[in-house]
């Protein structure tokens, strides 16, 4: 009785690590606008290029990405930049993009354990043209 109460937990252990983990953030679909910064000098953040997004639909094809099936972290992979979801004024999610040929990725924290799901072309794309459309902020002292 033992053996089979512990096999059965086995079993429910190993088939339930196998599961495809998607779908982790629902509530970007709540977003109503999006700020994609973009690092001048990636990985390096303390310059940046932004552009706000006031019609979220634009995002479709990102969201999508970022629901997708988490995928094994390729270690060698920087981040290029960010993009932080809105409800309001308030923060709905940051997802931080590596859409350098060789990764093209969108990574986010979730639980405390950084997650990462694969880029489409269509997302690339995307962020392609958003980087042609941003601008860098005035510094405080200007």
């Amino acid at each position: 009785m033992k053996n089979a109460l512990l096999v059965s937990m086995l079993f429910f252990l190993v088939a339930a690590c196998k599961q495809d983990r998607k779908n982790l953030l629902p509530d970007i679909s709540k977003a109503d606008s999006a700020t994609v910064m973009f690092y001048k000098q990636p990985p390096n953040h303390r310059f940046f290029t932004i552009v706000k997004i006031k019609h979220v639909k634009e995002l479709n094809a990102i969201t999508q990405d970022v629901n997708a099936a988490v995928i094994q972290e390729k270690q060698e992979c920087a981040s290029w930049g960010k993009i932080y979801f809105y409800q309001g004024r308030e923060a709905v999610q940051v997802v931080y993009f590596s859409p350098e040929q060789s990764c093209g990725i969108f990574s986010f924290i979730l639980n405390g354990e950084k997650l990462v799901v694969p880029m489409s072309d269509a997302s690339s794309k995307l962020l392609q043209a958003f980087k042609d459309r941003a601008v860098e902020l005035p510094a405080a002292t200007e």
